[in-house]
């Protein structure tokens, strides 16, 4: 059986906005730019994790060890930091 990779290769694209950097183990960034770069990743996996469960007709949250989404403590987690970088924002 064959897939095609481009949800991999949109997945490792979002990914990447967590860490960009070649030298070091962490990057600064200004609030604004984190606030971008999780707006990014959140709406990506939020537009995965909506489009697996309408494939497989449910309403379940995801867990995340299947392989198919990301869990949804995950996508809590981003929601939440995002609203907080939000807040602090101003």
């Amino acid at each position: 059986m064959t897939s095609s990779v481009t949800s991999l290769e949109d997945y490792w694209k979002h990914l990447h906005l967590f860490g960009n950097t070649k030298t070091s183990t962490s990057i600064i960034v200004e609030i604004p730019q984190a606030i971008e770069r999780l707006e990014k990743v959140y709406s990506f996996d939020k537009k995965y994790v909506d489009a697996v469960m309408s494939l497989v007709r449910t309403t379940a949250v995801t867990q995340g060890p299947q392989g198919t989404t990301v869990s949804s403590v995950v996508m809590e987690d981003e929601r939440r930091i995002l609203k907080s970088l939000q807040s602090k924002n101003g």
